[in-house]
C-alpha cells in the first residue's frame, strides 16, 4: 500500500507541475485547487440491488483547469486523486456458485463477512459548467480512471481495476473559495481484465471547496 501511495504522491507532484506551467504562458486559463469529501451507498437510488451492501466514504483533491470559456459556459479538465473507504458485506450467499468455484463453500464464508476495502484512485475527466447567476453556477462531470483495491469481493478482485463517476453539481463563489456540491453515481469494475467484473455501484453526494491559482 505504502508503494501505492508513494506513486498517487509522484503523479500528483507531475501534474501540478504540468499544469502551473501551462498556465503560466496562458495567463487567461485558470486554476482551482481543492478538496472534497463524500458520502456513497449502493443501498439508494438507482442501484438498491439485494445481494450485496457497499458503503463508501471519500477524501479526495480536486483540481480544475480551464480549457475554454464562451459566454456563460465554461468547459473544464479535471483531475481528482483521492482515496475511497468502502464498506462491504455478501448478503446473498447464493450469488457465489459451485459451477463457477470449486471452494464455493469457502467463499461464502468469507465474502458474506463485513469487511472494509481501501480503494485509491486517481479519476480524469471534464467538467462542463453554466453560470446561472453572478456567483452560482451548475456543471455536468464525467470522470474514470484507475483504482486500486485492497481486497477482493465476490464481484472484483483486489488490484487494478476503473472507477467510473458521472455527477451534477452546484458552485457557488464567495470572495475567498468556492463552495462546491454534487450528487452523482460511481461504478468500479475492471473492465473484463479478470474473471469477476460485475463491479460495485454506489451514489454519491459530495461537498467541497476550491481556490483559484
Amino acid at each position: 500500500m505504502l508503494y501505492n501511495s508513494k506513486i498517487c504522491f509522484y503523479t500528483i507532484i507531475l501534474f501540478f507541475s504540468f499544469i502551473l506551467n501551462a498556465s503560466a504562458q496562458k495567463e487567461k486559463r485558470v486554476i482551482k485547487l481543492g478538496f472534497n469529501y463524500g458520502l456513497g451507498t449502493q443501498q439508494n437510488f438507482p442501484f438498491n440491488a439485494n445481494d450485496y451492501n457497499y458503503d463508501t466514504q471519500s477524501f479526495k483533491v480536486q483540481i480544475n483547469y480551464l480549457i475554454k470559456s464562451k459566454r456563460k459556459w465554461n468547459f473544464e479538465l479535471l483531475f481528482e486523486p483521492g482515496i475511497y473507504i468502502s464498506k462491504h458485506q455478501l448478503l446473498n450467499k447464493f450469488y457465489v456458485q459451485e459451477v463457477n468455484h470449486e471452494n464455493f463453500l469457502e467463499l461464502r464464508e468469507k465474502f458474506t463477512k463485513k469487511k472494509t476495502i481501501h480503494e485509491y484512485t486517481i479519476g480524469v475527466g471534464f467538467i462542463s459548467r453554466y453560470k446561472l447567476l453572478e456567483k452560482l453556477s451548475t456543471y455536468a462531470l464525467f470522470s474514470v480512471g484507475p483504482t486500486l483495491l485492497s481486497k477482493s469481493t465476490e464481484r472484483l478482485d483486489k488490484g487494478f481495476a476503473f472507477s467510473d463517476v458521472l455527477a451534477f453539481g452546484l458552485s457557488y463563489t464567495a470572495p475567498y473559495a468556492i463552495f462546491d456540491f454534487r450528487l452523482g453515481v460511481r461504478h468500479t469494475s475492471n473492465g473484463g481484465l479478470n474473471s469477476k467484473n460485475s463491479g460495485h455501484n454506489s451514489a454519491l453526494m459530495e461537498l467541497g471547496f476550491l481556490f483559484l491559482l
